[in-house]
């Protein structure tokens, strides 16, 4: 077996796109979205969700360029350019989610997963709203 499908068989394709849009649905207040999946877990919900979100990575990845031009701290700048560039992969990591989900027995679980790895915050959502408020 080479690397490559090793490593792509180990991959949480699931906890790979919540690590994404995290940020989004913290800095949006978009708990809405992952709500009706968590409520409705199918794959016709999720291509919903995936639409909402897809926006709102678009949304944030242009209100955390302007915050990092604007803040004039490097760990922050460090964080945002950090995150952005998560961001921008946002695209990618979609696809395999999708890919992945429409491709297992119980799809429902999975969604769930999801949202509920999208809702939980981590270090980067609590250090971004650090640096916003240091800028108020």
């Amino acid at each position: 077996m080479s690397q490559q499908s090793v490593s792509q068989e180990t991959r949480d394709y699931v906890k790979d796109a919540a690590d994404i849009v995290r940020i989004v649905i913290h800095r949006e207040q978009a708990y809405d979205i992952l709500d009706e999946l968590a409520n409705n877990p199918k794959l016709e919900t999720l291509i919903d969700a995936l639409s909402k979100i897809s926006r709102l990575v678009t949304k944030t990845l242009n209100d955390l360029n302007d915050l990092k031009n604007k803040v004039n701290r490097d760990d922050c700048r460090s964080v945002i350019t950090n995150v952005m560039g998560g961001l921008q992969w946002w695209f990618k990591r979609q696809d395999e989610l999708y890919n992945y989900l429409k491709n297992i027995k119980d799809v429902r679980i999975e969604i769930k997963r999801f949202a509920a790895y999208a809702l939980a915050p981590d270090n980067n959502v609590v250090k971004i709203s650090e640096c916003e408020e240091s800028m108020r």
